[in-house]
């Protein structure tokens, strides 16, 4: 009775932009909201599943499992969408600075509970002991948007002076420093204080308004693969748009006794949330002027002076930083600062994949070019390849495709007597994020694949006492557990097993990575 209508528009929300794929979904003209099947627990009739990206996927069973299947070193980072959030009546806290701190404190719990087989990593010689002691090491992370809640203080921190601005941010890094966070986004899906984000989808444009006030602005990229339209649908867009305010106003200003608050005598209104969503979709200058730029849009924003004060404030600390979510403009700035740092910094690319544009493959500046990946290699930092939706196939294909951006490289350092790169490729599925998990590879006999020992994992007791018994031959990575499965997989179709060997490599060379941060901080 506390959250009448958000449920229903969280709903909508969520199966309507988020989960669409969810094969579970119920036909439209059976529900309003576009809601699916929800059974779950035990049974697990439903979910989670791999077409779904928003259910439950890191059960701590499921954890264990794809640590004994070989997975050593996991980064758990805090998330957030404050839009989301704000919108759909969700459960406090909603901003980003408030829910990552209440994220962190819960992890550690969590892995706590479960000291048996994990333990979190706050050094990387605490790494190395943790993983030598046969543990999973869980390194804390935050992935927001907002770091700081400086854009929720908008005019007050604005109208601060450069030093009193810079105080404050270097305050902030060194408290959750001393909350435990090692790994840290400074831009993620929106524009911040610190600079500009990848432009690919709509959806973060809208959160962008929302976290900042206005829209993003945008040129065209001088790389050519990249034809991304930030149109939203089509050139109708704008006066959609323009519509959609009038509609909202209307729905909000008539009570909802449909969505009653269940109180006699009292009529529920779903008047806070759409008028969230009417402020952030509302168009404005920038979005009509996105018309006049020519397709291939990236975010015009780079670093501020105040990101590039930040980045070099968590490289004293020794903190190890992903650059994944930036932009063209803040990439390229933050590279130059990672390369001048004491003779180079490691920065990472913790889940993305090879730009390209083709049948398959439609590029946008999120997606790394091989000159950056290459940049990145030589600085020491990773790239962890995303896994999304991917089959053992595609992902071996993925992969080879980065060791070749990066073998050039390679190939000159062997000149020089270094150590070969390729630890440097680790696999980045962004578990409980906004990616689905791999596939199978089709037609896998469920028999010949858990044989000789190798069984199926069991949930709530499993099938035969009313839980799950999970069958990844017919499920695919429904659950971060079936990773163990799924590397199986891998290495069956990966004949010269040089991927497959590679990414077992990489727990290494994420140490080593840490090391290096560590040792150019000033600590």
């Amino acid at each position: 009775f506390d959250n009448p209508c958000g449920d229903h528009l969280r709903a909508f929300m969520i199966n309507a932009f988020i989960d669409d794929k969810f094969a579970w979904k119920l036909p439209p003209e059976q529900n309003l909201h576009l809601d699916h099947e929800h059974e779950g627990y035990p049974a697990f009739k439903y979910w989670p599943h791999q077409t779904s990206k928003l259910h439950q996927q890191m059960w701590y069973e499921w954890i264990k499992r794809a640590h004994e299947g070989g997975l050593n070193v996991m980064v758990a980072l805090s998330v957030n969408s404050q839009l989301l959030a704000n919108a759909i009546n969700g459960d406090s806290p909603t901003l980003d600075r408030a829910s990552s701190d209440l994220q962190i404190t819960e992890i550690k719990r969590f892995v706590k509970r479960h000291a048996d087989f994990m333990e979190i990593a706050f050094s990387s010689a605490d790494l190395r002991r943790i993983v030598g002691a046969g543990k999973l090491a869980v390194i804390l992370g935050m992935e927001i948007d907002d770091f700081g809640g400086f854009a929720q203080m908008g005019t007050v921190f604005k109208n601060q002076t450069h030093t009193m601005q810079r105080a404050q941010v270097k305050a902030e890094i060194k408290r959750v420093y001393d909350q435990g966070v090692r790994y840290l986004f400074p831009i993620h899906l929106s524009n911040n204080v610190f600079g500009g984000s990848a432009v690919y989808s709509s959806i973060f444009n809208f959160a962008n308004k929302h976290n900042t006030g206005s829209f993003m602005d945008i040129t065209t990229s001088p790389d050519p693969a990249i034809q991304y339209n930030l149109n939203f649908l089509n050139a109708g867009t704008p006066l959609v748009l323009s519509m959609v305010p009038g509609v909202y106003d209307a729905i909000a200003g008539f009570p909802a006794p449909c969505f009653g608050s269940g109180i006699p005598g009292t009529v529920g209104s779903c008047s806070p949330a759409l008028g969230i969503i009417k402020d952030a979709v509302t168009a404005d200058g920038k979005w009509v002027n996105y018309q006049s730029v020519v397709p291939g849009h990236i975010n015009d924003q780079g670093l501020t002076p105040l990101g590039e004060y930040a980045l070099l404030e968590m490289m004293k600390l020794g903190m190890i930083i992903d650059i994944d979510h930036m932009g063209m403009k803040s990439t390229e700035m933050a590279l130059h600062w990672a390369e001048v740092f004491k003779g180079g910094y490691p920065v990472n690319l913790g889940h993305n994949g090879l730009r390209q544009n083709d049948e398959h493959h439609h590029a946008t500046e999120r997606n790394a070019d091989a000159a950056t990946i290459r940049r990145v290699a030589k600085l020491q930092g990773m790239f962890g390849l995303g896994t999304g939706d991917l089959t053992p196939d595609e992902f071996i294909e993925e992969y080879n495709k980065v060791v070749k951006a990066i073998e050039g490289l390679n190939m000159i350092d062997a000149l020089q007597g270094r150590t070969q790169l390729y630890g440097a490729l680790a696999v980045g599925t962004d578990a409980n994020g906004l990616e689905p998990l791999p596939r199978a590879t089709a037609g896998l006999d469920s028999a010949a694949f858990y044989s000789n020992g190798f069984k199926k994992l069991d949930t709530a007791g499993g099938a035969a006492k009313g839980g799950k018994t999970w069958d990844y031959t017919k499920e695919g990575v429904a659950h971060y557990g079936l990773m163990n499965e799924f590397m199986r997989d891998v290495k069956a179709r990966n004949k010269d097993q040089n991927v497959y060997k590679r990414v077992w490599d990489s727990a290494e060379y994420f140490a080593r990575m840490w090391e290096k941060c560590e040792s150019l901080s000033d600590k």
